[in-house]
């Protein structure tokens, strides 16, 4: 079982007799996550979300979230051609999106059945990334449950965002530069389901996290989808003026 209890047994009170500051509050948290994220990985082969490497890995494919819901739709839009060397790199990137959903199918997460945040305050929550306990303060890390919620949550988004389906339409039409397989490329934009993974709304997460950092957070996202939406409008008047033409 992982939880905080058990690492303070071990180790032995995470404070001495004076009162506990933020400094040392937050080195124990961080070595509790140490410890849980490798007994995770040595004892179940499982990643807790709480772990620098899930983090920057979260981070990483945001970017290139970003990237893809914004260069896709301006791509279609324009009739941008598909050179050979950008294509392969689409397709690079495919692949590490598709690497993203073997590696959420291992990492702890909240499951759908009823489970409740830990009451003890848990890591930092850098990007979002949450540890999620049961009624027993104890980590979920049966792979079938995990596996379970993420098919009843994200999955189908992640597949539809990810899935080549453009490779039927150039089945079809022959060719990469088609109306046809640009528009099969725009079910990309799925992926922005992404934003709400990395800045969750959840209690858990505001009560793990200063006022500033949560206002922060809000605010990025909000620009985040008005700069989108902005820029998908954008497009579709190219196309209608262009349709004229």
């Amino acid at each position: 079982y992982y939880c905080r209890s058990n690492f303070e047994a071990y180790h032995g009170p995470s404070s001495q007799q004076h009162a506990p500051t933020t400094a040392s509050i937050d080195a124990d948290d961080h070595d509790a996550d140490a410890m849980i994220t490798r007994d995770l990985w040595r004892n179940h082969r499982l990643i807790a979300p709480a772990s620098s490497s899930k983090k920057w890995w979260d981070a990483a494919l945001h970017l290139l979230m970003m990237y893809g819901c914004f260069y896709t739709p301006m791509q279609a839009a324009f009739r941008i051609h598909h050179a050979p060397a950008h294509l392969a790199l689409d397709y690079f990137f495919d692949v590490l999106f598709w690497l993203d959903i073997v590696v959420t199918f291992r990492t702890v997460r909240r499951a759908h059945a009823p489970l409740t945040p830990s009451p003890v305050p848990t890591a930092r929550a850098t990007l979002g990334a949450q540890t999620f306990y049961d009624e027993d303060n104890e980590l979920v890390h049966d792979v079938t449950r995990i596996a379970r919620s993420y098919v009843r949550t994200r999955f189908v988004l992640d597949l539809v965002g990810t899935f080549p389906f453009e490779v039927f339409a150039l089945g079809a039409a022959g060719d990469v530069h088609s109306d046809a397989f640009k528009a099969c490329r725009l079910l990309r934009l799925f992926r922005l389901a992404r934003v709400r993974k990395l800045h969750p709304n959840s209690t858990s997460a505001l009560a793990s996290t200063s006022t500033v950092k949560m206002n922060l957070g809000r605010l990025a996202r909000l620009l985040t989808y008005f700069l989108f939406l902005a820029h998908i409008i954008a497009c579709v008047w190219w196309v209608i003026g262009a349709s004229y033409d």
